[in-house]
C-alpha cells in the first residue's frame, strides 16, 4: 500500500478485518499490523498460530520475522503489558503521568485528558466532573438530534464515567468551560495542534492584513479593538462571538479546508455549505474563491458526486437532406421474443444524406464494413455512449416499440407480423417537422392510400407519374419539406441550448471519465 495517503490505516484495517473476521475476538486480536493470538493451551495455541499464517500466506501478506514473538505468557501490546493475571498500564506511560508539566492551552489539556483517560481504569476515583446533570445519561438516550448525535460521536472516542457535580456544591468551576473566548473553539479545539498554532502565528506576523495589528495586540499595552489574541490565535468578535483570523497562507488554508471538508464530520459538502460552515467560524478574507477552487479540485467529490451543472456541449443538427436517398440513419432494436424464424430484432431505417449508425457490433462488424466500401456507401457511426447523434432512428424506435405494444397478442408472439402494419402506418402519417408523409418524399409525391380511401371518389388533378407537372409539384414538395426540416432545427436547438453550455475541453486536457460509461463487473 503507498505511503502517506490519509486513508491507509483505515482502508488496511478494513483488510485485515475482511480476511481475519471468522476468527476474530475467537483467538485472535488484530489492530493494523499488530497480530495477538492468544489460547488457554501450547497445543490450542500451535493449531490456530499454523491457521493465522495460512490465512496470511493465501492473502499474500509477509510477516516480518525479526518483529515476530511466539508462545510468550507476558506481553506488551497497544499499550498495555499484559500477563495471565491480567493487564497493567505500561511503566513508561504511568512516568510520563506523574511528570506532566502543568498544561498551559486547550491543547495540551486534551493533550493530557485523553492520556489519563486511556488509562483511567487503573485510577481509583477517576472521574469527569461536570455541572450538568443530563449530560451523565448521553448514552441512554433513545432519539437525539443530528447536533447531539455529533457530539456524541465525537465524546465517544474517549473512556471515562461522568459523574455529576450539583452547581451550588461546584465553587472552583471548570475555568476552561466558562472562558467565552473558548465558546467557539472548543468542539475544534481537539484538532488544533502546536505545530498548527505556530502556522497561525507564523501567518499572521507575515500577512498584510494582519501583521501590524497582531503586533499591536502583542504589546504589554494593546489597543482597543474588537480584535484579540487568545493562545496565539488572532480573534474577532463579531455579532456576540468570536471568529478566528484565517491569514493569507496557502498552505493553512489548504490544511483548514481539507479539515472542514474531508474529515468525518464534516461530509464533503458542496460549495455553498461549506462557505456557510466558514463563515459561523472563521474571518477569512477571499473565502469564496478559496472554498470553490478546493471544492472543484476535490478527488472524492469529483469520483463520488453527480455533477449539477449543465452539461457540456451545445445542440449542432445535421445537415440537411438536399433529396431522399443521399442520407440514411440506421439502428437495431431488440432483443425481441424469437418468432419461427428465429428473429428477435427491428432493422430501423431514416432517410438521411449518407449513412448514420450507432456503434451496434453488427454495424462496426469486417461483415457491414466492406459490404459499405463495396457500395460506395459512407459510414458515419454515432459517438460512444452518444445516441442522440442518431436521434431520428432512436425516436422512430420507441414509436414502432409503442404500435407494437398496441397491436400484438398477449403472447408477443405475433410481433413480425405486425411489422408490415406498422411500417404503412408510420410511413403514410403526417410528420409534424417535414409537413407531408414520409411515403409522398420517397414516391414522388404519390400518397398512400388506406382501405377507407378506396370508398373515396379519386382526385381529379392527380398528374401522371414522371410528366413535367408531378415532377414540379414533387420538387415543390420537396422544397417545402427541406423548409420545414430548417425551422424544426433552430426549435430545437434554441430549446435544447437553454439548458447545455458551450464544452471548454480541448484536445489533450486531461478529464474526469464517468464511471457510468464502463462496465463495472
Amino acid at each position: 500500500m503507498p505511503f502517506d495517503l490519509t486513508n491507509a490505516p483505515a482502508t488496511f484495517q478494513a483488510a485485515m478485518t475482511t480476511e481475519f473476521q471468522h476468527m476474530l475476538d475467537r483467538f485472535v486480536l488484530i489492530y493494523l499490523d499488530d497480530i495477538l493470538v492468544y489460547n488457554r493451551s501450547l497445543d490450542e495455541h500451535v493449531e490456530h498460530l499454523r491457521t493465522i499464517l495460512e490465512r496470511l500466506r493465501q492473502a499474500k501478506y509477509k510477516a516480518n520475522r525479526n518483529k515476530c514473538e511466539f508462545t510468550r505468557q507476558e506481553l506488551e501490546y497497544l499499550g498495555y503489558y499484559v500477563t495471565p493475571q491480567g493487564i497493567r498500564p505500561l511503566a513508561d506511560k504511568i512516568k510520563a503521568l506523574r511528570v506532566w508539566s502543568e498544561p498551559t492551552n486547550t491543547t495540551k489539556v486534551c493533550s493530557f485528558m485523553g492520556l489519563a483517560g486511556y488509562y483511567q481504569r487503573f485510577i481509583t476515583g477517576f472521574a469527569w466532573v461536570t455541572d450538568n446533570n443530563p449530560l451523565t445519561y448521553y448514552k441512554t438516550q433513545d432519539t437525539v438530534s443530528s447536533t447531539i448525535e455529533r457530539w456524541m460521536y465525537f465524546i465517544g472516542q474517549f473512556d471515562f464515567t461522568p459523574k455529576h457535580l450539583p452547581g451550588l456544591s461546584n465553587r472552583a468551576a471548570d475555568a476552561l468551560s466558562r472562558r467565552p473566548d473558548l465558546y467557539v473553539m472548543t468542539h475544534h479545539a481537539f484538532a488544533f495542534d502546536e505545530e498548527l498554532q505556530q502556522h497561525f502565528i507564523r501567518g499572521y506576523e507575515s500577512d498584510p492584513d494582519f501583521a501590524t495589528l497582531y503586533a499591536q495586540l502583542s504589546s504589554d499595552h494593546p489597543p482597543a479593538s474588537h480584535y484579540r489574541i487568545a493562545d496565539g490565535y488572532l480573534l474577532l468578535h463579531s455579532r456576540g462571538k468570536d471568529l478566528l483570523c484565517v491569514p493569507r497562507d496557502r498552505r493553512l488554508r489548504t490544511r483548514l479546508l481539507g479539515e472542514y471538508h474531508d474529515s468525518r464530520l464534516a461530509g464533503h459538502f458542496g460549495v455553498n455549505r461549506t462557505i456557510a460552515r466558514r463563515r459561523q467560524r472563521f474571518r477569512w478574507s477571499g473565502l469564496i474563491t478559496d472554498v470553490t477552487r478546493y471544492c472543484d479540485s476535490c478527488e472524492v467529490c469529483r469520483r463520488s458526486k453527480p455533477r449539477n451543472r449543465n452539461p457540456y456541449g451545445e445542440l449542432r443538427p445535421m445537415p440537411i437532406p438536399r433529396e431522399p436517398g443521399l442520407s440514411i440513419a440506421m439502428d437495431v432494436t431488440g432483443p425481441f421474443p424469437r418468432d419461427r424464424l428465429r428473429n428477435d430484432g427491428i432493422l430501423t431505417v431514416v432517410d438521411r444524406l449518407n449513412i448514420v449508425s450507432d456503434r451496434d457490433t453488427r454495424f462496426m462488424s469486417t461483415f457491414w464494413t466492406a459490404l459499405m466500401q463495396e457500395s460506395g456507401t459512407k459510414m458515419k457511426p454515432s459517438p460512444a455512449r452518444h445516441p442522440q447523434t442518431d436521434g431520428q432512428t432512436v425516436r422512430a424506435d420507441q414509436t414502432a416499440q409503442m404500435m407494437l405494444r398496441t397491436l400484438i397478442r398477449p403472447d408477443q408472439k405475433d410481433w413480425v407480423d405486425r411489422l408490415p402494419d406498422i411500417e404503412f402506418a408510420y410511413n403514410t402519417s403526417v410528420h409534424l417537422v417535414i409537413g407531408a408523409t414520409p411515403f409522398e418524399l420517397h414516391h414522388g409525391g404519390r400518397k398512400g392510400r388506406i382501405f377507407a380511401d378506396l370508398l373515396l371518389p379519386r382526385p381529379a388533378d392527380i398528374d401522371a407519374a414522371c410528366s413535367p407537372a408531378s415532377v414540379r409539384k414533387y420538387r415543390e414538395l420537396l422544397t417545402q419539406a427541406r423548409a420545414n426540416m430548417q425551422k424544426a432545427q433552430v426549435r430545437m436547438q434554441q430549446q435544447a441550448n437553454r439548458g447545455r453550455v458551450p464544452c471548454p475541453i480541448r484536445a489533450n486536457d486531461l478529464v474526469w471519465v464517468s464511471a457510468e460509461e464502463f462496465a463495472l463487473e
